[in-house]
């Protein structure tokens, strides 16, 4: 009996761990996906011929207070877009490290 309960507890212990890392993997998509829709946006605008601001912009910020910032960086005809997530400090499990995602689009 004893065995059998250990084993009990060490299963609902996996089950514990197993929603914990899909709900953290599921805010983290969220997330790079907030990066990635101001990603494209920033460059539909410059496709467009739209000035954007360069250097550190602040973006948005999401409904649980994440921020997102935008940098472009001009180098001639080549923009370079580097868009930076940083998590809430109250965001559940995702540690609040910055992420980056970074683009380029040649504009002749």
């Amino acid at each position: 009996m004893v065995i059998l309960s250990i084993g009990l507890v060490g299963l609902g212990s996996l089950g514990i761990s197993a929603a914990r890392s899909v709900t953290v993997a599921g805010r983290k998509s969220a997330l790079t996906n907030a990066a990635a829709r101001h990603m494209e946006s920033a460059l539909d605008s410059l496709r467009q011929g739209k000035s954007l601001a360069g250097g550190p912009v602040d973006v948005a910020r999401t409904a649980r207070g994440d921020t997102i910032r935008r940098s472009i960086q001009v180098s001639g005809t080549l923009r370079s877009i580097t868009v930076f997530v940083r998590p809430a400090r109250a965001s559940g499990n995702v540690r609040p490290d910055t992420f980056s995602i970074t683009s380029n689009v040649y504009l002749p």
